[in-house]
């Protein structure tokens, strides 16, 4: 007796997880915000050469010196994070100009900031 239990059990448990498998929802894309997750790094990694008082000419201050560009002009290709220079100059260890960023304290971002700001660029670098 205990053993047809046994595998009524795992015959119902084979059933639930074929059906869950066939027929539920991938679940949706995460969509990165500029504002919750792409200028709090900005902040706390990039504004000490890069802020309002910076000596370099990029600021990182907000979205729309993000958008604006530097005055070699945009860093961000909507939809195209591996052609857009802020992405390249994080992600590449060796971006074709300069150093990799930041060039001052721990030497890379973490690669979640580094897949974050690819994801956000690649979502069309909203302002949200």
């Amino acid at each position: 007796m205990k053993k047809i239990t046994y595998i009524s059990i795992c015959v119902g448990v084979l059933i639930i997880i074929i059906v869950s498998f066939f027929y539920c929802e991938p679940s949706e894309e995460y969509e990165v915000s500029f504002s919750h997750d792409i200028q709090p790094i900005l902040n706390t990694k990039c504004l000490t050469c890069h802020g309002d008082q910076g000596t370099v000419g990029l600021e990182l201050t907000s979205y729309s010196t993000v958008i604006k560009g530097s005055d070699r002009g945009s860093v961000i290709i909507p939809y195209d994070a591996d052609n857009s220079f802020l992405y390249q100059k994080v992600a590449l260890d060796n971006p074709g100009t300069g150093d990799r960023m930041p060039e001052d304290g721990p030497p890379y971002l973490t690669d979640n900031y580094i897949k974050l700001i690819g994801d956000w660029i690649d979502q069309g670098a909203k302002d949200n």
